[in-house]
């Protein structure tokens, strides 16, 4: 069991960071230092306190759903032509089509992150109501 959810959460971490990865490469032909590679670094250091701080996995899994949640509102309002941009995002299908992976990969990360943090709510739960019935 232990082994199934440290390979489902590597697996979300990292499907999360190829769709910056993706989005990268097709706006600027590579990695961004304003974004693919601090992302890279931030999950790395979320999947191994997650994986070698299991007394920390909710609070942790709280933080990927947090960073899951942020870049998908990235992926989508970046995309859009508002005035509090410093930039004029490109309007074309292929830019969309872009902003819509991104997004769609960071919700394999927001599900399995809201579930496993669910699972160990009702765990918790279960513990604390049977101190209190002894």
């Amino acid at each position: 069991m232990v082994k199934h959810r440290l390979g489902s959460v590597a697996a979300v971490l990292a499907l999360s960071w190829l769709g910056i990865l993706f989005h990268d490469f097709r706006h600027f032909g590579g990695p961004s230092p304003q974004a693919s590679i601090p992302a890279l670094v931030i999950a790395l250091v979320l999947f191994f306190a997650w994986w070698r701080f299991p007394q920390r996995q909710r609070v942790v899994s709280m933080i990927m759903v947090t960073f899951g949640v942020l870049w998908l509102l990235a992926a989508i309002f970046s995309v859009m032509p508002l005035r509090i941009w410093w930039f004029v995002p490109e309007q074309t299908l292929s830019h969309y089509t872009t902003h819509m992976v991104w997004s769609a990969t960071q919700l394999p990360l927001i599900w399995v992150m809201v579930s496993q943090i669910r699972r160990s709510g009702r765990r918790g739960s279960t513990s604390s109501n049977a101190r209190r019935m002894a």
